[in-house]
């Protein structure tokens, strides 16, 4: 599961929601770079929006 991919998951209507590692990186989290984080759960939720209209 990826940013990538998120619209093949998602187009299926028994899913509801999805998760992935891409959005918290361990190096990202142990380095506390938290503006990546935030980056990245940003880029999920716009492409979320996208994909459910």
């Amino acid at each position: 599961m990826n940013l990538q991919n998120l619209e093949d998951y998602l187009s299926l209507k028994q899913v509801r929601a999805v998760g992935g590692t891409w959005i918290t990186p361990q190096e990202a989290l142990s380095g506390g770079d938290f503006d990546r984080i935030r980056r990245l759960s940003a880029e999920a939720s716009a492409a979320v929006s996208h994909i459910r209209g």
